[in-house]
Order: C-alpha cells, then structure tokens, then sequence
C-alpha cells in the first residue's frame, strides 16, 4: 500500500472582494491498492482548503463561532407612500376681500407663519377701526378712573362717580381684549397687533394669509384681482418632512405586529428606509380581507414621494433556535448544503444540515457542533475556488 499526496497551485482572481489575490491549495489523501489480477483504483477525498490568516483577512472572510440563536419570522406586505393627514392644511380666508398679491406658487417650499398672499378687506379694516377705537376709549377710561380716584382719596369726590369710573373702565378694557382676540383670531402676530397704532391708515384693509407650519405648496387657487370669500380654498399646504406609509397586512399571519415597531421600506428600484408603526387598525376591510396600517416615514431629505409604492417587511416574533450559523455561510456544493470549518491551516469543507433560517440567520440541525470555528462572511470565494479546482482535476 502506498500513500500519494498532491497538491494543486491555484491563483484566485475574485479582486472585487478581495484586496489582493490568494493563493489556495486544494489537498486529497487517495488509498491506492494494487490488485494481482486486475488494476482498481479506490479514492476517497477529504476536502481542504489551504489558507494563511493573511489570506483569510485579505478576502475579507469573517470567522465566528456556531452558538444558539434566534430567528427573526417577518411579515411582508404591499405599502403605498401617502401625506400625513395631521401635517395638511387647507388655507381658507377668514374674511372677504380682493387678491392684491400672491407670494407662493405651486411646488414651493413655505415656512411656518411666512405670508401667501395679500388681500384687500374691508372687513379687515373695520375690525382694526374697532380695535384702534377700543384702546381709545380704554385710554380714556383710565384717565377719568384716576381724576375720580384722587378726588376720593382726598375726600372731595363723590363715590358714586367714582365706582362709575371704575365700571367703566373695566368695559374699555374688555372691549380691548375682545377686539385683540378678534385680530388674532384672523391670524395677526401680537407684534403685528402692537404696531396697528403707528400703522398707516391705508394698510389697515390689508390682510396677510400666512403659512401654519413648514411645508410645500400642493395646490393653488387664488389669481390677483379675484374676489376671495371664506368658502374659497386657496392653498393647500402639506409638510413633506415626514409622510405616512398605508400597509395592509393580512390578519391571518398572527400575532400582528405592534405600535412603534420598526419597519424596512423597499421601492421597486431597490432603494430603502426605515419607518415606525404608528397605528393598525381594529377592523378587516371587507373587499381586500386585510387590516389596515400606518407607519410614520422620516422625509427631511426629501428622498421619498406621495404615491410610491413600497414593500413593507415587519419582524414579528423571534424563534429561538439550540444551534444557528451565519445563512451567508452556507453554499451548495454538489447539490449538499455546507459550511466552511476553521481549521489551523485553512477550511474544511463540511456537508451540513440546515433547518428553519431569517434573512440573515439559519440552523444547523446537524453536520457542525455547538462552539465551531467558521467562515460567516464572503464563503462564496471559497465556493468558486472549489469548482475551479473541480473543474481542473476533471481535465
């Protein structure tokens, strides 16, 4: 009997993952026996690959250990992008009056009290006349409460008057609060308000719209020169930094996620984002069979659309699981699953037997033991430098 060892010089050319080339070196013990009355040949191959720590860490190969695990069981369902219905709003005037100018155009951006448009109002006007008026009076109204509260203080008034005084400016001042509150009321500043006094007469018609909030214009009706009544919207303004994703999920696929988890958003075009579950209903929808839910999408890059349709991944429960390994480990080599074994010198390769898996875990059922050494990270290099040396030892 005679012992034969060979060894094979391979140069690997996957440069996309790994900095520099490696060199394998593929090794198989055979048992050869020599038979008197015919030749026969019997071989059996333990598989290796050969391969320094340098090498290892040059393709970029990740060793970890086989531990117990968890599996991450996922929900995937259909998504549309949509506004966030608690960050629109619909501009209405508070009054009548006439378009003498438009700030914003369609598409714009806006920030938060910043002005849309100018309207001429007579409606306005009076409301200001009324305000102007009250803190006359009001002004009025005190001096005459201070005359009377002399007088009585030096016993020389008469306290009828001097209580009369006093009611009266209390209604002076009530007129004041309520015609400020009116002005407020029409979406005037305090600062505003405090300036009307010193204001010139011939803008006190004029009535500013202005923004609630940050946000984009996404509709317009509203020319210069048209007459503007309550009724007419005028803009409609939606805030883009953070939108709502509509899910429908089926109830079937219990237990259904909760509020606050998190959510991995997918376009057609492969690009994705993480949201949060902010809502999920309490009833089946009757044409589609499904629940309806609500996820809450950060936008303030502006990167995702109203209207984009998206698949929405869930996790749900986690299984756990006595043994799991990397699922990037795992390549099929001759139609068997396997796992690439540290050894001190390189890999083994080990057929395995593999069970329930995540996205980004599997177990083992069989084949590798709890504690084990293994390539978790880029074993495809090792996979195509088996075929390669296959393929050679074939010719």
């Amino acid at each position: 009997m005679a012992k034969k060892i060979s060894s094979k010089y391979i140069w690997s050319g996957v440069a996309a993952v790994a900095a520099s080339a490696l060199t394998f070196f593929w090794i198989s013990d055979s048992n050869q026996h020599v038979h008197d009355d015919h030749d026969h040949h019997h071989e059996e191959h333990e598989e290796f690959i050969v391969l320094s720590p340098e090498q290892i860490n040059s393709a970029g190969i990740k060793i970890e250990s086989a531990q117990a695990g968890k599996l991450q069981e996922l929900i995937t369902s259909p998504g549309k992008i949509v506004l966030n219905a608690d960050r629109i709003a619909h501009i209405y005037p508070k009054v009548s009056g006439t378009a003498k100018f438009t700030r914003k155009n369609l598409g714009e951006s806006v920030k938060d009290f910043e002005s849309l448009a100018l309207l001429e109002s007579q409606e306005v006007a009076a409301i200001k006349i009324a305000y102007l008026t009250a803190l006359q009076e009001e002004k009025y109204a005190l001096k005459l409460l201070e005359l009377e509260k002399k007088l009585h203080d030096k016993g020389l008034g008469v306290l009828q008057e001097y209580e009369n005084s006093i009611n009266t400016y209390e209604k002076a001042r009530l007129a004041v609060t309520i015609s400020r509150q009116s002005l407020l009321s029409l979406g005037l500043s305090h600062d505003e308000i405090a300036k009307l006094p010193t204001a010139d007469v011939s803008t006190l018609c004029c009535y500013e719209l202005r923004a609630p909030f940050n946000g984009n214009i996404l509709h317009r009706h509203i020319t210069v020169g048209e007459l503007i009544s309550p009724t007419s919207e005028i803009y409609t303004i939606a805030d883009l930094s953070n939108l709502w994703v509509e899910i429908s999920l089926y109830p079937q696929r219990l237990p259904l996620p909760e509020k606050g988890q998190p959510i991995l958003l997918r376009d057609t075009n492969g690009r994705t984002a993480n949201a949060e579950l902010l809502y999920i209903g309490s009833s089946i929808d009757e044409d589609t069979r499904r629940i309806q839910a609500i996820a809450l999408l950060e936008n303030a890059d502006g990167q995702w659309q109203p209207g984009t349709y998206v698949t929405a991944t869930i996790a749900t429960t986690a299984i756990p699981v006595p043994l799991a390994i990397s699922r990037e480990s795992v390549q099929k080599i001759d139609g068997q699953e396997c796992a690439f074994i540290a050894k001190e010198t390189g890999f083994e390769i080990r057929p395995i037997t593999t069970g329930r898996s995540d996205d980004n875990t599997i177990e083992v059922i069989s084949g590798i033991e709890k504690g084990e050494r293994y390539a978790a990270t880029n074993s495809f290099i090792l996979k195509a430098e088996h075929e390669k040396d296959e393929a050679e030892h074939m010719h």
